[in-house]
């Protein structure tokens, strides 16, 4: 299995975003999107979204080895942390929170779907994961802010 960057959507000259996709023997199981946020105050902060692994993929690690390549970018390009939206109560979430992602905000029925002419409801769940090169302890936390007010 490799993961490789799509060139047609990459805006590497700003360092914006970056779509990912994984392949199995030449065939594409899997892909990923990552967008940093532009605003001043976020610009630490990216989304990564649209991530799909097709069918009978799932289950074989897709998810993380696209998450370790898009860890990778999101550092060299100054990242401290990853957010994802996901359904609330759906296999996604679970995914998530197994690939380490942490949930800071959840929106009851948030979502609303038909779905085979019922209507459902599902949360609207915010999480996210840090950037491992910008897992800061509190300890140096500590030390920095005392260092500012010194």
């Amino acid at each position: 299995m490799s993961c490789f960057y799509d060139t047609g959507r990459i805006d590497f000259s700003r360092g914006h975003s970056l779509h990912l996709v994984a392949e199995v023997d030449g065939t594409v199981v899997g892909s990923a999107n990552l967008a940093r946020e532009t605003h001043r105050l976020t610009r630490h902060r990216a989304t990564w979204g649209g991530v799909v692994v097709y069918g009978h993929y799932q289950g074989r690690g897709i998810a993380r080895a696209l998450l370790q390549e898009t860890l990778a970018q999101a550092s060299s390009w100054g990242i401290e942390l990853l957010t994802v939206g996901v359904r609330g109560g759906t296999p996604a979430e679970e995914v998530y929170h197994r690939l380490g992602f942490r949930e800071y905000a959840r929106l009851p029925g948030g979502f609303k779907e038909v779905r085979d002419g019922e209507l459902l409801f599902f949360d609207d769940v915010s999480l996210y994961l840090p950037v491992p090169a910008f897992v800061i302890t509190k300890e140096e936390e500590l030390h920095h802010s005392d260092q500012n007010h010194a």
